[in-house]
């Protein structure tokens, strides 16, 4: 087996989903009635590829249908098999950790909180977070960052009592830990020793940057998000489809001792859930050697 394992998002799979099954596992709507037979059925066809295939580690995408035991049933036989590695956990401006509004900030914290319960339940460690979403006034960085530390001490307090890592995740433009520097800048005024970083490379600009930011982070890496792109925006192509340096990135990894999995978080057009991680393997086969 390879020393960086194969994992994946289950978010790679979620646009393979009809448009009913997709505003609950991708867009986090809330798990309808009438929805519940497809989502389930979803959640079983998909279970079913991810244990026959290479897959070592998977991270679970926010969805509120694991709420619903018929769901969560679905996703605790991967557990059952020790494949849960994550969690991400949702994020967007109503649950802006770094929000000036109390009450957003507030709604954010507990929305994480509730992820890493599940997390915990499933046997998995890490709980992936966005420290904030995209700042539109500049002049409120430093408040922001400071409201972002507070609410990754009390997530991580909360992770500490169950077990779980909290990995931030290095995010793209304007935004609370958009580089590894500002992240554990982020992380020693939050003073936690739960804490770590998600390097999501599709968020490091320029590409020539991903290298240096692997060794800056070294032993912080707690999780990766995996995929390419053509150095403007974020693609989530595959990798080798754009202007990654992945021997380089491949070797950084195994330099600093990076102990977790190679984790894809990709989309790509794809009639069905075998047809997804068919390619994701080919790639990842590829790309070890």
């Amino acid at each position: 087996m390879s020393d960086l394992p194969l994992g994946v998002s289950t978010w790679c799979f979620n646009g393979t989903a009809s448009d009913e099954v997709r505003m609950v596992v991708d867009a986090g709507a809330p798990l309808a009635r009438e929805s519940l037979p497809a989502v389930t059925a979803y959640y079983h066809d998909l279970v079913d590829v991810l244990l026959a295939s290479e897959v070592k580690s998977v991270e679970l995408w926010h969805s509120l249908a694991y709420q619903h035991p018929w769901v969560l049933a679905e996703v605790e036989r991967l557990a059952q098999a020790g494949l849960i590695h994550s969690y991400h956990a949702p994020f967007g401006r109503r649950l802006d950790l770094s929000s000036l509004d109390s009450s957003v900030r507030k709604a954010g914290v507990s929305a994480c909180n509730a992820s890493a319960d599940i997390l915990a339940r499933l046997g998995g460690k890490t709980l992936v977070i966005h420290a904030s979403s995209l700042i539109e006034n500049p002049d409120e960085m430093q408040k922001r960052e400071r409201q972002s530390a507070e609410s990754i001490a009390e997530i991580a307090d909360h992770c500490a009592g169950l077990g779980v890592n909290l990995a931030v995740e290095v995010l793209a433009g304007r935004a609370v830990g958009s580089s590894g520097s500002e992240i554990f800048a982020i992380l020693e005024l939050a003073g936690c020793p739960n804490t770590g970083v998600c390097i999501d490379v599709n968020h490091v600009f320029p590409p020539d940057r991903l290298v240096p930011t692997v060794y800056l982070l070294n032993d912080g890496i707690l999780t990766l998000h995996i995929s390419d792109y053509d150095g403007i925006s974020e693609r989530h192509w595959l990798p080798m489809q754009g202007m990654m340096d992945w021997p380089g990135m491949i070797n950084a990894l195994r330099q600093v001792d990076y102990p977790g999995p190679f984790l894809y978080e990709v989309r790509f057009e794809a009639s069905t859930i075998s047809d997804v991680i068919e390619r994701i393997e080919e790639n990842y086969d590829q790309l070890m050697g």
